[in-house]
């Protein structure tokens, strides 16, 4: 049982919220910042959003190779809060951009990594240990949770080793490059990409040579994403044979909480 008001807990994204939310189960509620439809890569403050980071104790953020709109406004906004970059715990197990296209800047990192279960359980792990220090009267309780989140996180691991264990899967094309950690994960790998990034349209030459790759791949599945046009999927699947479906890393529409990460998860890898 809770025995003092919980610190005001900020996370960015929906991920990163339900796992910290697994963690502050039964003592509070942390806020979310980005509602469920937005993506970080362009996305502008709202007024309640500075007031949240203004008055915040701890700020849960991926880092400024996501949340774009962040990096810069964070210090001054959430001066005097605990600012965790997720990105930057030791320990996490990060990937480098896969630079399949020219311009691709190979030192880069991808950012999307709470898409490996293992990574989430760092998240958590994290999260437990930040809380515990801003919140000793509530350490037992953040630590149980963690604990329990822990055990969910390792029993989806298991799940995602089984599904494909049976054998390959039909070749497949993403939206963009945002899914490698789930790819490691789940085993698998992409036969191409429709954007170079989630922001910029592909122009007609790119849309050509996926085109090439669909068919000269004999790819099932073409995925899309909540948060980003859909159209241009279906344009470039017609005559081919492919089917559309959609992967999510943000987990948008899906009720947030605790059971959101799991949910998501569980979503990506049957719609793979």
């Amino acid at each position: 049982k809770a025995q003092a008001s919980p610190p005001l807990v900020v996370a960015t994204i929906l991920p990163v919220h339900s796992l910290v939310a697994g963690v502050m189960e039964g003592i509070g509620v942390p806020v979310l910042l980005l509602p469920g439809a937005a993506s970080p890569h362009g996305y502008a403050h709202r007024p309640t959003a500075v007031r949240h980071l203004q008055s915040a104790r701890i700020v849960f953020w991926v880092g400024p190779a996501l949340e774009v709109f962040l990096a810069r406004s964070l210090a001054a906004l959430a001066g005097k809060a605990r600012v965790v970059t997720l990105m930057q715990v030791p320990g996490m197990d990060l990937l480098p951009s896969r630079g399949w296209h020219h311009d691709a800047r190979t030192d880069r990192l991808d950012p999307h990594f709470w898409l490996d279960p293992g990574n989430a359980k760092r998240i958590v792990a994290m999260a437990a240990d930040v809380l515990v220090g801003e919140d000793p009267q509530n350490a037992p309780a953040y630590r149980r949770n963690a604990a329990r989140v822990t055990a969910r996180l390792d029993a989806l691991t298991q799940r995602m080793k089984s599904r494909f264990a049976v054998g390959p899967v039909a070749p497949y094309i993403l939206f963009h490059d945002g899914f490698q950690y789930l790819e490691r994960a789940l085993g698998l790998s992409a036969a191409g990409f429709v954007t170079i990034a989630p922001d910029r349209l592909p122009g007609a030459r790119h849309l050509g040579e996926i085109r090439a790759v669909i068919t000269g791949a004999g790819a099932a599945c073409v995925f899309s994403e909540p948060q980003f046009e859909s159209r241009l999927i279906r344009a470039l699947v017609e005559g081919t044979g492919a089917r559309t479906g959609v992967l999510d890393a943000l987990g948008s529409g899906l009720q947030a909480g605790p059971g959101l990460y799991f949910t998501m998860m569980e979503d990506n890898m049957w719609a793979l």
